[in-house]
């Protein structure tokens, strides 16, 4: 039972994505209270499976693709409600999405070679950034919720293009990560 523990908590947090989205984009205080409480819980999953799983030392080729699986599905609801709230520019998010697609195509192309992808720093970090701005971005929310919009606080941070910013920085580490995925695992491509 013990060796299913990492991977239950990182199939947890595919779980919350869905839900935290739906109740996030209700507009009511309380769903969004809760929203950004399954948010929470979820981004701090991502270090505990992690960590479970080296501690236990019950690492596998599962738990190695659904970690970073459960990390792209969380973040990509987020950032698909903030397109859909208009607070994200919905080409930005693309990319974004479109880069964790074709990041987890290289992790399954990886494990049919039995090659290990090689994770970069800056994937790590890039990664770690985005879940710190939509924690941001929600407490603008939680905050403009709990004092029924009188502080508009989302709506300053958008209308000084602030948020734009953040995501055009984000998407730019994005790309470059990218770039540093097909150029760490270049092999994978030439026996493809």
């Amino acid at each position: 039972m013990r060796v299913h523990i990492p991977n239950i908590i990182s199939l947890l947090r595919v779980i919350i994505a869905p839900v935290f989205f739906c109740l996030l984009l209700s507009g009511r205080k309380t769903e969004i209270i809760t929203a950004m409480i399954l948010y929470c819980i979820g981004a701090m999953t991502d270090f505990f499976d992690g960590f479970l799983a080296r501690r236990l030392k019950v690492v596998s080729s599962l738990g190695t693709f659904l970690d970073p699986l459960a990390d792209k599905v969380l973040t990509s609801f987020a950032f698909i409600a903030f397109v859909v709230l208009g607070l994200a520019n919905v080409w930005l998010v693309v990319i974004i999405i479109a880069r964790d697609i074709f990041t987890t195509y290289m992790r399954i192309v990886a494990d049919k070679l039995r090659k290990p992808l090689v994770t970069s720093w800056t994937a790590k970090v890039k990664t770690f950034l985005q879940m710190i701005f939509i924690f941001g971005v929600l407490a603008l929310i939680l905050i403009d919720a709990m004092t029924d919009n009188s502080m508009h606080l989302v709506e300053t941070a958008s209308d000084y293009a602030i948020i734009d910013l953040i995501m055009a920085l984000l998407t730019g580490l994005t790309v470059y990560s990218t770039i540093e995925y097909i150029e760490s695992n270049r092999d994978i491509f030439s026996r493809k």
